[in-house]
């Protein structure tokens, strides 16, 4: 896989050993932040021109040093001066990841209509961030100067459509570019998508898959949120897409008891990320009536009068939960869930943690689905939020 301007491959990996200088200890947290077991990494130049990075697993027990070319942890954050956006920005650094802030109006300006300038922004980088909402609206721009720049792409889409237009569109234009595209890089694009796996994984065979977004209607949302769901109107619940034999499909009733009376079929990111490394007649995604009603009927009006930020008790107070109900064509069962507090910070720390792995790592150029990309169990807990998966 060609590798961004200034990158080389393959890195060096090694243990930790007693010829090897112990760099100052780990940062703090920042006041309010999620717990961070994740990987923590503090980069130092060398004399030969690369970065010596320490990386901490929380909770997996392992301890390490990677040698990575000058910057392999430059990543472009497009939408920095936005809510979503200046949090990934806060984690990025937070990571020792060389942030480039790129927007509309700056630190480093690059119109959404000017192609040339988006791709001098991002040239360089080896990962660009997008946290361009809507992004029906404002995405495809970004992808776009990002596979031209020769950089590896997520976004902090939940945007169902734009997810599958991702993949769909974009999937050979990423392999002729030797990079990976991961869209939905959010609280609930990748739980549930990883939990998914995981679940599915306790079967062996599926024939019906259930990923549940099943946090309540009461929890703030950003103007950024509204403005999305707006734009969607009903493509979030009647003309959801739904996975069944082969083919994504709008018509479809969606079979969920085991989620709870009343469950309604929405446009969740994971519909379209699961079937990708999951074999199952039928995936399908629902969300609770309340919080169906809340997002179904929103309008582009009412969008504007949501607050452009959350503060920080706002943000803590709000809960989320990702689920994974799969039954097997014997009528075995299982289920999952992931879940925490903070869906922002989370998405922020998720967007963080898998773009410093497509920085480091090497992953498989196209378009990709979270469970593609990292290990799920693995990554879970790098993330510090609650899960379990019952067989």
């Amino acid at each position: 896989m060609p590798a961004s301007p200034g990158l080389s491959r393959p890195r060096l990996v090694r243990r930790k050993s007693p010829s090897v200088v112990l760099m100052p200890p780990i940062l703090p947290a920042r006041p309010g932040a999620l717990p961070d077991p994740a990987m923590t990494r503090q980069p130092v130049p060398t004399q030969r021109g690369v970065w010596l990075v320490r990386a901490v697993r929380g909770g997996l027990g392992a301890e390490g040093w990677s040698l990575l070319p000058e910057g392999a942890l430059r990543i472009a954050v497009y939408g920095a001066g936005g809510f979503t956006g200046g949090l990934v920005v806060e984690e990025l650094g937070r990571r020792g990841a060389e942030v480039v802030p790129v927007g509309r109006r700056g630190p480093v300006v690059a119109p959404l209509d000017d192609p040339d300038a988006l791709v001098a922004a991002f040239r360089g980088c080896a990962v660009v961030v997008s946290a361009v909402a809507p992004f029906a609206a404002h995405g495809e721009p970004v992808l776009r100067a990002a596979l031209a720049a020769g950089c590896h792409y997520l976004d902090t889409s939940g945007e169902q459509w734009f997810v599958k237009e991702v993949f769909d569109g974009f999937a050979g234009a990423a392999v002729e570019a030797g990079v990976t595209a991961v869209p939905a890089a959010t609280d609930d694009g990748v739980p549930g998508d990883l939990v998914a796996h995981l679940v599915a994984r306790e079967l062996g065979e599926v024939d019906v898959l259930t990923v549940a977004d099943l946090r309540q209607a009461s929890g703030a949302a950003s103007r950024g949120t509204g403005r999305s769901m707006a734009l969607a109107g009903d493509r979030l619940t009647t003309g959801a897409f739904q996975y069944s034999r082969g083919e994504w499909r709008t018509d479809l009733v969606v079979e969920a008891d085991e989620v709870g009376p009343g469950a309604v079929a929405f446009g969740l990111p994971g519909t379209i990320t699961v079937p990708r490394h999951v074999t199952a007649r039928r995936v399908q995604g629902v969300v609770l009536p309340d919080l169906a009603a809340a997002f179904g009927g929103l309008t582009a009006e009412f969008a504007e009068t949501l607050p452009p930020v959350l503060g920080e008790e706002e943000r803590h107070t709000n809960e989320w939960r990702m689920a994974a109900f799969a039954t097997a064509p014997d009528g075995r069962r299982a289920r999952g869930a992931a879940w925490g507090t903070d869906p922002y910070g989370t998405t922020a720390v998720v967007a963080a943690e898998l773009a410093l792995r497509l920085a480091e790592g090497d992953v498989r150029p196209g378009v990709l689905a979270p469970a593609q990309v990292v290990e799920p169990a693995g990554f879970l807990d790098r993330l510090g939020v609650g899960w379990e998966v019952v067989g």
